[in-house]
């Protein structure tokens, strides 16, 4: 949903073979939006995915690697199709990649929009104090949001709230720490 026009819509769920034991069950994927900010005169990108979970998915770890790697190129060649560096963008998920140095590497390891650098709870971090619960989020490295600047405007995160956390109790409402991202946008 949004306020502003949506003037392209890019989905698509991963092929048969980039899954992995239970997750094979639900049709994950990923999405790309792209909104006409009208009074800024330009457009910005909103994307979202959901990658194959780890233990959860009840196989081996080695086949855990192979979809997680098959889904990693799958989102690599649709970023290389939809993506346009003209335009900001946000692109946001759960990237299920936990503390495995391997599914980070191998995320990391593209040359694409989706790097370490770009994601923003990750930059707010380095620049001030985080709430307990986002300083959860980070530490679990599910969730991530990479946000970039685009050659028709500049997109800077410039703070967090976390309006589903754990609630000030250790039992959190869901497996995933639920923040958003406030931004500023200007046209360059």
């Amino acid at each position: 949903m949004s306020d502003f026009p949506i003037t392209e819509v890019h989905k698509r769920p991963f092929p048969a073979f980039a899954c992995a034991g239970y997750d094979c069950l639900s049709n994950k994927g990923m999405m790309l939006a792209v909104i006409d900010l009208v009074p800024l005169k330009t457009h910005v990108q909103v994307g979202n995915i959901h990658m194959n979970s780890k233990r959860h998915s009840m196989v081996s770890q080695a086949r855990q690697a192979f979809a997680y790697e098959r889904q990693v190129d799958t989102a690599h060649a649709f970023f290389r199709q939809f993506y346009d560096a003209r335009y900001p963008m946000v692109f946001g998920g759960d990237f299920n990649i936990g503390q495995n140095a391997g599914r980070a590497r191998y995320l990391f390891g593209k040359r694409w929009p989706i790097q370490l650098r770009t994601d923003s709870l990750r930059r707010l971090a380095a620049r001030s104090d985080l709430t307990p619960d986002a300083q959860k989020a980070v530490a679990r490295s599910a969730d991530w949001q990479f946000a970039t600047s685009g050659s028709k405007a500049l997109l800077e995160p410039v703070s967090v709230d976390v309006p589903f956390g754990t609630s000030g109790s250790d039992v959190p409402l869901s497996d995933h720490i639920g923040y958003t991202i406030n931004y500023s946008i200007q046209k360059k």
